[in-house]
């Protein structure tokens, strides 16, 4: 049931949401990312075909549900297609320089692994790396699309977040910075208006924002504007 990254992922959907639009469980949902949360009832579904656990309980994982509820606030910022932009480099620096995880965390990660399987976990374990990085990136890319970007806090930016995240995103994230100038034009009332666009408007803004307009299914790894390729342990393996 898995289908390829260009159309999207099989995902099991919320039973609890099904049920209250009168559908019966299993249903499914194809997404551009193997995962799905549900903040209406905190769970946490996957491409998995598990039926013994077809969803993880977020109750006990609080800070899963608070980096979904970061990257929703990313999505009121930029919109909808630009918050995909900087949510797509960040899961990008991400897979390409191995997550830090938390020492507190480990052996709770590490419980949940020996139930699920370490394959269905790590997307979990890391969500909320990916939220805070998403959301220091959107930071500047909110003044950068918007014309605001001055050349002094595009330079600050970067030891600023470089000291948050440690020397092994150090590098990246320099990488990501250098391909993020200010710009001097507004993008981001564009980006942000959802209206059909033009191809010479879509070729320009891909020049100047160095992403093009994804289609709806187009996933993560995709969506990134940086060079390199994801390492094969990255978050999005299939489960099958």
């Amino acid at each position: 049931m898995a289908v390829g990254r260009a159309g999207g992922y099989v995902v099991q959907a919320c039973s609890l949401c099904a049920a209250q639009r009168g559908t019966r469980s299993p249903a499914w949902l194809i997404l551009p990312d193997p995962w799905h949360v549900c903040l209406r009832h905190q769970r946490w579904t996957d491409n998995s075909r598990s039926i013994r656990r077809p969803y993880i309980d977020l109750r006990p994982l609080r800070e899963v549900v608070q980096a979904q509820q970061r990257l929703n606030r990313v999505v009121k910022r930029l919109g909808p297609v630009a918050a995909r932009w900087v949510q797509a480099d960040a899961y990008s620096i991400l897979a390409h320089s191995g997550c830090p995880y938390r020492p507190e965390k480990v052996r709770q990660w590490n419980q949940l692994a020996v139930e699920l399987g370490e394959q269905r976990v790590r997307p979990l374990a890391q969500f909320g790396w990916l939220a805070l990085l998403t959301w220091d990136l959107a930071w500047l890319e909110v003044r950068r699309l918007s014309g605001a970007l001055s050349k002094a806090e595009h330079r600050e930016w970067l030891p600023r977040v470089s000291r948050r995240y440690g020397y092994r995103l150090a590098g990246p994230l320099a990488i990501w910075h250098g391909q993020h100038r200010p710009l001097a034009h507004d993008y981001l009332t564009v980006v942000r208006s959802g209206q059909p666009l033009s191809k010479w408007i879509r070729d320009e803004m891909s020049k100047a924002t160095r992403h093009a307009l994804p289609s709806p299914l187009t996933s993560l790894e995709d969506s990134t504007c940086l060079p390199w390729v994801r390492l094969p342990d990255s978050m999005d393996r299939l489960f099958l």
